[in-house]
This record gives structure tokens, sequence and C-alpha cells, in this order.
């Protein structure tokens, strides 16, 4: 069931807008699974030299992409997002790998999702919305993420997005990093120490320019090296 809310706080010259809201999901298990203690602890550190990071240039929507497939990006949003909420922070992780997004999907642009009637709370900070539940195709269109982004940030702290890697066995660039990730404030790409080529980092770079999204940091997956503890570079 679709809800209707409309917009709070408008100023005298904006437009009303109506909001879709999707009615909140229950919680994955693979999701609670990353946000456990033993789970977190790794990243407990360069989580929070991340959000030092991010904080310093007054980013309030935080993507996290990876390089390629299964480099650990996933794991990193989650400890990024209960870091952050752990410091009394209102904070939205959002899962947008598989979100449904299409160029061609016809969304009137005075109808907005709305993720704070959609998110479903995982504790007293921590939000969480998986973008792929919406009931109805999501344009692929930035200037609609950023106007959904902004009235969400009317009651959450940091918006921090969990996206599709940069690179995709197609080759082709995910509608999420052309919509979503180009919406966010910054963007940081991880790569797996020993696994990820000088070439295979240009060409993340490259296509994130193209795709408008803003690297802000690279953060370095050492788990697979012996004594990667000492190795945190950020």
């Amino acid at each position: 069931m679709n809800h209707v809310l409309l917009r709070r706080d408008l100023n005298a010259n904006e437009e009303m807008k109506d909001q879709f809201a999707v009615d909140p999901a229950v919680i994955p298990d693979e999701i609670m699974a990353r946000l456990e203690a033993g789970r977190l602890k790794p990243w407990k550190e360069s989580a929070v030299r991340t959000i030092a990071f991010a904080e310093a240039r007054s980013m309030k929507i935080i993507g996290v992409s990876g390089a390629s497939e299964n480099v650990g990006n996933s794991s990193i949003t989650a400890a990024i997002a209960q870091t952050y909420s752990n410091y009394g922070k209102r904070i939205l992780l959002i899962d947008a790998n598989k979100a449904d997004i299409d160029e061609n999907a016809e969304v009137p642009k005075t109808k907005l999702l709305n993720l704070t009637e959609s998110a479903t709370p995982i504790r007293k900070h921590l939000h969480y919305l998986d973008l792929s539940h919406t009931e109805f195709t999501l344009p692929q269109e930035t200037e609609y993420f950023r106007s959904v982004f902004q009235i969400a940030l009317q009651y959450y702290d940091v918006i921090v997005v969990d996206l599709p890697p940069i690179v995709t066995e197609t080759g082709k660039p995910a509608a999420s990093n052309l919509a979503v990730g180009a919406a966010c404030d910054g963007v940081f790409l991880v790569c797996e120490t020993g696994r990820t080529t000088r070439a295979e980092m240009q060409q993340c770079l490259a296509s994130s320019k193209i795709s408008g999204m803003r690297i802000e940091g690279l953060l370095l997956n050492d788990y697979r090296l012996p004594m990667n503890r000492f190795l945190s570079r950020f």
C-alpha cells in the first residue's frame, strides 16, 4: 500500500510536493549479521576515521561503492552507519544495490519517495531502507534523488548509501550509481589491497567522473593480508 504525506517545513516560495512511501520491510538477516558487534569490530577504526573525514567536509549524504564485486563495501557501509549512530546521530542506511531504477520510468516529478516513512528502525538512531522494495520504478534522475534526500534530511542527520560496484559484469554503469550515487555529497571507493590494479583503479575513477559521482576517498580492505591491522590507512 502506498501512503501520501505532505512535505513539512515549506518555505513561502517552495512548491508543495506529495511523497510516496512504501510499507516498511523486515530487515534481512544478512543486514543484521553485518551489524553484529563481532563483524563490526575490524572496521571500527577505519569507520571512525571515515566519519571524521566526512564531517570535516560537511557531507550529509555519503555513498560507498566498490572498485569491483565482493570487495567488502557492503560490510564497510554497515560499519560506517552503525558507528555514526553510536554518536547519537540519526542515520538512514540505504541499500541501493538492486534498486528498481529505469531511465524510462515516468514518475511525476512532484511525487517523491518518502524515505522517512519507508525506512525500518534497526536501533534507536539507525534506520534501514532497501530501494528494491519500492512499489514503483524509480526514475534514473539525479535531481529526483537529490530532492528525496534533502527532504529526508529534515529528520535524519546523515544518510549512508550502499552503492553497486563501479565496474560491473556487463561493463555498463549501474543505474543506481548514475542516479543515487551522483546525488550523494561524496562517495568512498572500496578496493581490496593486492587485488585491485592501477589500471582498474584508473577505470573506476574515469567511470565515476562520467557518471557524476564525486569520489572523496579510497578505503583499503586489507583483510586478506597477514597483520592487516597494522596496514590500515585512510
